[in-house]
């Protein structure tokens, strides 16, 4: 028994048929096009870096600011009513103060060491602190990711502020967070509460 394989014949081309395969040029207009959405999207991821970082930074300071907001509503309520020789205690002392020279304010920092103004004195109404916060680490332990964080506490005595109509202290911690991510970046804002006097029965 004999297997006779016979040879294929190729298909007879169509006189309207293109040619196959790309030109030089097509392949050069191909690689511009690639490269344009290759720098696109890098930018974009970017893009998305550097707003991840930014909600990082903001996000610390917010939680600092409301840290030290915390802490400012827990000061003594002792002595409501203006600042005076025979009234010296309460928050509402700390918020007549008007320059911060007065009467301190007894805060901790995130180190948890007293906070001081910028000139290492003590720390008042409408002074401002400065503090330095590390993010992360490297592999060696050591700190990266520096921000300067710098909060300014405005307490306003409600009764003064209103002729007597209102009682309590309001409390505003204005904040500005400075930080470096290819350029340096600042973010400023600010925290608010009332805290109201409670009458002694």
């Amino acid at each position: 028994m004999h297997i006779v394989i016979k040879p294929q014949t190729a298909l007879p081309r169509s006189p309207h048929s293109t040619k196959c395969g790309l030109t030089l040029a097509e392949v050069m207009i191909s690689m511009i096009i690639l490269a344009f959405s290759a720098l696109g999207l890098t930018r974009l991821l970017y893009q998305i870096r550097v707003t991840a970082e930014d909600n990082v930074h903001q996000q610390t300071a917010m939680v600092m600011a409301q840290g030290y907001l915390e802490q400012l509503c827990r000061l003594p309520y002792a002595n409501p009513g203006p600042y005076n020789a025979s009234n010296i205690a309460g928050v509402l002392n700390i918020a007549d103060d008007t320059v911060g020279t007065t009467v301190p304010i007894s805060m901790i920092n995130s180190s948890g060491l007293p906070v001081t103004n910028q000139s290492g004195g003590n720390f008042g109404n409408g002074k401002t602190s400065s503090e330095n916060i590390f993010l992360d680490q490297d592999a060696s332990g050591n700190p990266i990711m520096k921000m300067q964080f710098q909060f300014t506490p405005v307490l306003t005595d409600l009764a003064v502020a209103s002729g007597g109509t209102a009682s309590g202290v309001e409390i505003t911690v204005n904040f500005t967070v400075t930080y470096s991510y290819g350029t340096t970046r600042t973010f400023s804002s600010s925290v608010r509460t009332v805290r109201s006097v409670v009458p002694v029965m």
